[in-house]
């Protein structure tokens, strides 16, 4: 061990190292079967705990022997967002189970969809602040009943195409105010749009003084002009909707993602360096001398660190194992690899440097973190 550690008191602010981030698109996947099953916000933050493990904030207070260890309640910022990331998970499964089955001409809007669970559906409903999720859902449903109306192609609608000029000009389909139809699909629903199907009957209809036709051939004429106009125009809007919310929801996931990811290496790693708070009496054995040497090491708590000095380049603790890299001027680098034992109260390893001395670490903890 080099010299500059005897009798002083090591100040340092670590760099902290973190485990290679789990693949984010695997998680995404894996996360299918357990996300549709979720109906109430507790359920969400217990599935994000479950997926990405433990959350648990670091902490000085030791439990007093004999007495359970107190378990701190999480940050509200956090268990919100916890939730938020159930929240994206659940709308991009949604739309990219929406979005393969809008690719099937059979059948527009799958039964999967439809017979997704109420409950885990009113969560998502009541729970969400996103505009698009709230629009895709409403034209999915409406694009969905409108679908399930059936155009007898054989049967003679004589004045179909005054029906029509008179919708395209009242409701264009196109338009996204108030008075186009897809604003009503997603205001209205099914039933808001098949009303302004009827209103040509009592207007123009008496205008024209066209016969009255049977209730049964006024919903072929809606029928036909949903099938014929105004379903061929909605379901590639609600493709690019859909296709939207996906890329929009998995944008926010991850980034939502890496936040909790990162929020848990930080605790994992302030929890390491807790243990390692306090004063300890390290044994030094050199094997290039065969001298030994006694220094007191004072790590300080985490929220210290920026005011100390000299500093390790990099400190790692996982588990019981503690790792420390030190870079000095003139290109001298040593690293320490140590091992907690007997409940924290002591350290064992080794180090060595580029220059060639080598040798064992023993440690014993003198007096335990100092707290402010």
């Amino acid at each position: 061990m080099m010299g500059y550690l005897s009798g002083t008191n090591l100040l340092f602010s670590p760099t902290l190292l973190h485990a290679k981030e789990p693949d984010f698109e695997q998680y995404l996947e894996t996360s299918k079967q357990g996300i549709k099953a979720i109906t109430s916000n507790d359920q969400a933050q217990a599935f994000i705990q479950k997926t990405m493990g433990p959350f648990v904030e670091a902490t000085l207070v030791q439990p007093a022997r004999g007495r359970r260890k107190h378990i701190h309640p999480l940050p509200a910022l956090l268990i919100e967002k916890m939730m938020t990331l159930a929240q994206k998970i659940a709308m991009w499964h949604y739309s990219s189970d929406l979005e393969k089955q809008l690719d099937q001409e059979t059948e527009p809007i799958p039964p999967k969809i439809r017979d997704l669970s109420p409950a885990h559906l009113s969560w998502l409903k009541n729970n969400s602040q996103e505009t698009n999720f709230h629009r895709v859902f409403m034209l999915a449903k409406t694009y969905a009943d409108l679908a399930k109306t059936e155009d007898s192609v054989i049967a003679e609608l004589p004045h179909f195409a005054l029906y029509a000029q008179y919708l395209y000009q009242t409701y264009p389909p196109w338009q996204k105010e108030k008075a186009g139809l897809v604003h009503i699909a997603e205001k209205e629903g099914a039933q808001g749009i098949l009303q302004r199907l009827q209103e040509y009957w009592g207007s123009k209809a008496s205008e024209a003084n066209q016969p009255l036709p049977s209730v049964k051939n006024q919903e072929l004429y809606a029928a036909r002009y949903l099938h014929q106009h105004f379903l061929p125009y909605l379901q590639p809007y609600l493709r690019t909707a859909v296709l939207q919310l996906q890329r929009d929801s998995k944008h926010h996931a991850r980034e939502i993602w890496r936040e909790l990811r990162k929020w848990q290496n930080d605790q994992t790693q302030k929890n390491g360096l807790l243990r390692l708070c306090g004063t300890w009496q390290w044994l030094i054995h050199n094997h290039q001398n065969h001298g030994d040497h006694k220094t007191v090491m004072v790590y300080p708590p985490p929220s210290q660190y920026d005011r100390m000095d000299p500093q390790p380049a990099k400190i790692q603790v996982q588990g019981d194992t503690v790792y420390i890299r030190w870079e000095f001027p003139r290109g001298i680098i040593q690293e320490e690899s140590l091992l907690f034992s007997e409940k924290d109260r002591a350290l064992s390893g080794t180090f060595m440097n580029n220059l060639g001395p080598n040798g064992n670490i023993t440690a014993r903890r003198m007096k335990p973190c100092h707290k402010k």
